[in-house]
């Protein structure tokens, strides 16, 4: 019964009255986005350079927060994102100034 409830919460798409629906939705794809990219970040970590792991679980941890504050906390969700990858791109260019990113978006 429980899990029926959940999977029609997930499934059915309600109909949108407003933005903050369809913002909410792309919250989503950018934290599954960010999430997969911090993913393959440790999988980069786990081959030989731990550094890297400082910048992978900053990625994660703020792809997680941001899913969860999306609901209650949308402005919150966006700025935590945003923070999330200045944040990010700093540390990568201060651990590896030579990595592949810096050449990506310069900070």
């Amino acid at each position: 019964m429980l899990a029926d409830n959940i999977l029609k919460r997930w499934i059915d798409i309600p109909e949108s009255a407003d933005l903050d629906d369809t913002r909410r939705d792309v919250i989503v794809e950018i934290a599954v986005v960010l999430f997969a990219i911090g993913w393959v970040i440790s999988l980069i970590a786990y081959g030989g350079n731990l550094v890297y792991l400082w910048v992978a679980a900053i990625l994660e941890a703020g792809a997680l927060i941001s899913f969860v504050l999306r609901n209650d906390q949308l402005r919150l969700a966006v700025y935590l994102f945003i923070c999330t990858l200045v944040g990010t791109i700093a540390l990568l260019k201060w651990i590896a100034p030579i990595a592949p990113l810096s050449f990506i978006s310069p900070l």
